[in-house]
């Protein structure tokens, strides 16, 4: 989730977790997903213009619903 407004920029803990393999190349979390965005919300990704929230992880996404 991205709030223009507030400058903030809310993501899963995953990302948090797994920092280096989304920075790798050298760059941030913010540059690595600037591509998958448009106009101006791409730029300012690549300025690292907003400020990371993690939010918690939901375990329950990994359990078996089939049962």
């Amino acid at each position: 989730r991205i709030d223009p407004r507030t400058g903030k920029l809310y993501l899963s803990m995953i990302f948090d977790w797994y920092k280096d393999d989304f920075t790798s190349s050298g760059g941030t979390v913010q540059k690595f997903l600037a591509p998958y965005f448009a106009g101006e919300l791409r730029s300012d990704l690549q300025r690292n213009a907003y400020q990371i929230e993690y939010l918690p992880y939901d375990w329950s996404l990994n359990e078996d619903r089939g049962r």
